[in-house]
């Protein structure tokens, strides 16, 4: 029954002990923990960590993966400093920053029969599609606003990468959506083609958080300033 305002406790207590010592990003050692699912990694943290290491390279960066229903709890005790993720219910205990949001776009291979460039909505929901993701049931955003329009379109793929979904789409002729930046990492690597969703969809968006014992830590008020400039999206 203690453990939890224990936890905050001594977080609070090391905050304060941060806070009362200097922070100098060229000369720190010190080891921050974000935590970023899965799906928000490869976009993300490897933007990061160049920025990071240009500005402080001695320290060092782990993306940790988590719950978010132990989010508290890990930001409390310091397993995490900060995490990355979606609108998440209110909570006293935490503080955020919204990030924005970014457009979805849709995949196709070089090549395709029926795209070139562009396309509309009956093209799209007459073609097959894949979803990449580590639900194993439930629709994603676009069969959302699909259903609100009455349509619905056929996904013929679920797997739980955006990676495996690449190179489904790059031997087929099937669609994969995903946010812009996912998509342009991707398409560094192997180039597709990025065309615009032909249909409106609602996005939360992306949020920093980090807990309110650590609000006064001078490390990790740089670290938050660094990712809202670096992971910022255009709405």
């Amino acid at each position: 029954a203690i453990a939890g305002p224990v936890r905050e406790a001594l977080r609070g207590l090391d905050a304060a002990l941060d806070a009362a010592a200097s922070f100098d990003p060229a000369e720190a050692t010190r080891e921050f923990r974000i935590g970023v699912r899965l799906s928000g990694e490869m976009p993300r943290f490897s933007s990061l960590v160049a920025r990071v290491r240009r500005e402080a390279p001695h320290v060092a960066l782990a993306s940790v993966t988590f719950r978010r229903r132990d989010l508290v709890m890990m930001l409390a005790s310091g397993d995490l400093d900060l995490a990355l993720d979606v609108a998440l219910p209110a909570d006293d205990r935490l503080q955020r920053h919204y990030l924005g949001t970014e457009p979805i776009v849709v995949v196709a291979r070089k090549g395709h029969p029926r795209v070139d460039g562009a396309i509309d909505l009956d093209t799209y929901l007459a073609l097959e599609h894949i979803i990449a993701t580590s639900r194993p049931y439930g629709p994603g955003i676009e069969d959302i606003a699909l259903d609100r329009m009455g349509l619905a379109r056929r996904v013929a793929v679920r797997c739980q990468h955006a990676i495996t979904a690449w190179q489904i789409v790059a031997t087929s002729d099937m669609l994969f959506s995903l946010p812009r930046s996912h998509a342009e990492v991707l398409d560094a690597m192997w180039p597709m083609q990025l065309v615009d969703l032909p249909l409106p969809v609602e996005q939360g968006g992306s949020y920093l958080y980090w807990h309110q014992a650590a609000q006064a830590d001078p490390g990790l008020g740089w670290l938050r300033t660094i990712i809202a400039d670096e992971l910022a999206q255009s709405a």
